[in-house]
């Protein structure tokens, strides 16, 4: 891939992320080799939009190891080929192992020119895209990969790559890419070299161990992988435990009185500590686990029951109305009008995609790359005809219906972005203004649920403290905060 088209390509994948996820957020670029031959492993929950983050995240052209399916798709075809993306053949009931060693043969002798070249590679070792809240057991192809390439007297360090989606098969959602630090392949003994060929256990064809010792390696060198990418993913039991965290988190907002939202990075580790401290406490004090956990599942309950926010008991009377006020009359004034330009434009292709990505998308790990796969053409068509349709309207009516369309694309694109970035901000005024209306209408809502609140307070206090305790750092929240009475 020339300089030119690694532009082109990166700016593509990054207004595409930039588009579909309201937050985007790149943590631990130092860990990625400026120059030289790497490999990233990154885990896989998101389909097709995994692969398009990551370069977007990347600031040198990075070629992904693709399913040899995806290049048949005369829509991706064209994509993979820009990326010089690699087609991998795998190994299902019906087709023949001799076929799919044969077949993979070139593709990793591609595989490895381009890391004797000092290309960047990528590939997802657990094999398939899944809406698990754990890694997946690592296919021992990545390890293969690496430790063939040593016959060639390449060395190539490989960098684990963590993406988190937040809130996964959301538009406007947000996405989270950590790099963890590398592991210098170095360590472990290269194979020796031996001239058959065999199939890992994820199918593709890479050189074969050529004594038990040199499968020993291969072993160690997975293993080393597994670790680190459980360093830079959420290791969760069940998404119980998430839930949970983010209600601790959302305690921890309000006992260091937060007022902007965490950088995602800095999210990420407070639930990580958080869940390892539960399970710490659940070893430890199953009881105590136990009771904790219901009591947070019942407040949770309780405030969804009732459409109330943490930060909806956080402030104060007097402050919160008149910032609602505030609030209110600028996106009356000012985003209202432009928000509803927007979604005039884009209510049509935006239901259509909707629609449909419903419709083809086979599970949550799959929402996101239908959303994008569908949603770039069919918004580029309505808007295409819609534009035509304003210049037709205008033509022999004025002077000017090429400048009257080019204004009218102008003005769509604003409102449009004007729309996305609002978004959330007007989600979150209605729902204010139900709350506060609510509050107006039942007098102790509010008291009580306060009052529940300050008693799961000392409980989080206490799991708070367990995390300094056996982390041994200091944890974002202040201790006086911390020791203060719930």
């Amino acid at each position: 891939m020339s300089a030119a088209a690694h532009r082109l390509w990166r700016a593509l994948c990054a207004l595409v992320v930039r588009v579909f996820y309201r937050r985007f957020e790149v943590d631990g670029r130092e860990h990625l080799p400026a120059e030289g031959p790497v490999l990233l492993c990154a885990n896989h929950v998101n389909a097709l939009v995994d692969a398009v983050v990551v370069q977007a995240a990347c600031d040198r052209p990075v070629h992904p190891l693709a399913r040899s399916g995806l290049f048949r798709s005369p829509v991706l075809r064209p994509f993979l080929a820009l990326q010089g993306a690699v087609p991998v053949a795998r190994r299902h009931p019906g087709r023949d192992a001799a076929s799919v060693r044969t077949a993979n043969a070139a593709a990793f002798e591609k595989v490895h020119a381009r890391l004797a070249a000092g290309g960047v590679l990528l590939i997802f070792p657990e094999g398939q895209s899944h809406s698990d809240p754990h890694l997946r057991p690592i296919k021992t192809g990545a390890a293969r990969l690496v430790l063939g390439a040593h016959q060639r007297g390449i060395d190539p360090p490989i960098v684990p790559v963590g993406l988190t989606f937040p809130r996964k098969g959301t538009f406007r959602g947000s996405v989270l890419v950590r790099f963890g630090p590398p592991i210098e392949s170095a360590r472990f003994a290269p194979i020796a070299p031996a001239p058959a060929s065999a199939a890992g256990d994820d199918g593709p064809a890479v050189p074969a161990p050529a004594d038990a010792s040199a499968a020993r390696q291969v072993k160690r060198l997975t293993r080393a992988i597994q670790r680190g990418l459980a360093g830079v993913t959420l290791e969760l039991d069940d998404w119980l435990d998430l839930q949970l965290a983010r209600q601790v988190r959302a305690f921890l907002d309000e006992l260091e009185d937060r007022r902007h939202p965490a950088p995602l990075a800095q999210r990420f580790d407070e639930l990580r500590r958080i869940v390892e401290a539960y399970h710490g406490l659940r070893l430890t004090q199953p009881d105590k686990a136990a009771i904790l956990r219901e009591k947070l599942r019942r407040f949770s309950e309780l405030r969804a029951t009732h459409r109330v926010r943490d930060d909806h008991l956080s402030l104060r009377r007097r402050r919160w109305t008149l910032q609602l006020v505030a609030r209110t009359l600028l996106h009356l004034t000012v985003g209202l009008p432009l928000t509803l330009w927007g979604w005039l434009n884009a209510a049509v292709p935006f239901a259509i995609t909707r629609a449909l990505s419903r419709r083809s998308a086979r599970g949550r790990d799959q929402y996101d790359t239908a959303g994008i796969l569908i949603g770039a053409p069919v918004f580029a068509g309505a808007w295409f005809v819609q534009t035509a349709a304003v210049a037709w309207l205008a033509w022999g009516r004025t002077d000017a219906p090429v400048r009257i369309a080019l204004l009218y694309v102008l003005s769509v694109l604003i409102a449009a972005a004007v729309a996305l970035g609002l978004g959330p901000a007007r989600v979150r005024l209605r729902q204010d203004l139900a709350v506060t209306l609510r509050f107006l209408r039942r007098r102790r809502l509010r008291s009580y649920l306060l009052e529940k609140r300050r008693e799961l307070m000392v409980e989080v206090a206490a799991l708070v403290r367990r995390v300094r305790a056996t982390t041994g750092e200091p944890t974002p929240t202040a201790p006086s905060a911390l020791d203060r009475p719930a």
